[in-house]
């Protein structure tokens, strides 16, 4: 297990409800986009937020048809009614390299033994367009 706290088109995946999992604690999955051509990057990001100490994520692996390329942590603290709200949200940019269609997830927090589980995101990859194609006359021309 990986701990958050260590690791410190858009569809928006929320955790499962489950009855046994943490009441104060919410785990969503969003990616900017479910539909990309072959050699672009989506953003894949995951969440957590309400009480996060002791919150562990499970280890996230991605389908062979993508590659991360980067990934990114930020925290973010507020306050509201005079109490105070923190998340951790963990971004990770990929790569389609390959056509078909993919499932990413779901994903789990865990702590102290309960869980929360999100639904899997469906992605399309594509194949590449291809650039357009040129006469014989607008090759050669200067």
């Amino acid at each position: 297990l990986i701990s958050v706290a260590a690791l410190l088109g858009s569809a928006i995946v929320d955790a499962a409800a489950d009855p046994a999992g943490p009441p104060d604690l919410k785990l969503s999955v969003q990616v900017d986009r479910t539909t990309v051509n072959v050699g672009e990057q989506l953003a894949l990001t995951i969440t957590v937020e309400g009480t996060i100490q002791q919150v562990e994520l499970k280890p996230v692996e991605f389908p062979n048809a993508f590659r991360v390329i980067a990934q990114s942590r930020s925290t973010h603290l507020s306050m509201e009614s005079g109490q105070v709200k923190r998340s951790i949200s963990l971004v990770y940019a990929l790569m389609a390299l390959e056509p078909g269609h993919f499932t990413l997830g779901p994903f789990e927090a865990q702590r102290r033994g309960q869980s929360l589980l999100s639904d899997p995101l469906e992605i399309t990859v594509n194949k590449p367009t291809l650039p357009p194609t040129l006469s014989p006359s607008e090759r050669f021309m200067l």
